[in-house]
């Protein structure tokens, strides 16, 4: 149980706005509940693990096809939401949003990629855009997301909530009028940085 309790625990975050990273799981909170999550995946197999350590609950599932990628995460939301149900409120961005604007929006490279190999140029089409939304808020699209756009509402400066969810996403360092790295709390171990002008 010891043993347990330490995977458990986080283990690293690159802000205290989010959960970050237990002993070899992503920890996230979904509908109020602290969840552990760890995925695995080729093209051909998606697998997801979700502990809710709590509640002494878990759930695995794997795919065995190509188009089953999105499959982990919608039953993960269908699950939360049929047995761990919340109200979910509208947010609104402070009413001097608009002063900080321009710190966000950009285009932003995956952090976990190849440098130095011949691969490294996925990178060039591996990227995040970020751009100003309705009602004050900010759309982030993701080169691979094929059309999804999630939006995020600020709470405060550098921190933001999904729209009609959980997930949370912090700007850090801040330099020259901009924030050059982005962690989304979903996927803290995977930071964004600022694409380079060129």
């Amino acid at each position: 149980a010891k043993t347990a309790q330490e995977m458990h625990s986080q283990a690293w975050t690159p802000s205290a706005e989010i959960e970050g990273m237990a002993h070899g799981f992503f920890a996230t909170t979904i509908n109020g509940q602290r969840v552990l999550q760890h995925g695995g995946d080729t093209e051909l197999f998606h697998s997801e693990l979700m502990l809710i350590p709590q509640q002494g609950v878990g759930l695995f599932v794997s795919y065995n096809s190509v188009t089953g990628g999105s499959g982990g995460s919608e039953l993960e939301a269908a699950f939360m939401d049929r047995y761990f149900p919340v109200q979910r409120v509208a947010l609104k961005s402070p009413a001097d949003f608009k002063t900080r604007l321009n710190s966000y929006i950009g285009s932003f490279d995956l952090a976990r990629r190849n440098y130095s190999t011949p691969e490294k140029i996925l990178g060039l089409v591996q990227y995040f855009t970020v751009s100003p939304g309705p009602d004050d808020t900010l759309l982030m699209t993701s080169s691979r997301s094929q059309g999804d756009v999630d939006q995020w509402v600020e709470t405060k400066p550098g921190v933001f909530k999904l729209a009609g969810g959980d997930d949370t996403l912090v700007f850090l360092d801040k330099s020259r009028g901009q924030y050059q790295t982005a962690y989304i709390g979903s996927l803290a171990s995977i930071g964004l940085l600022r694409s380079p002008w060129y």
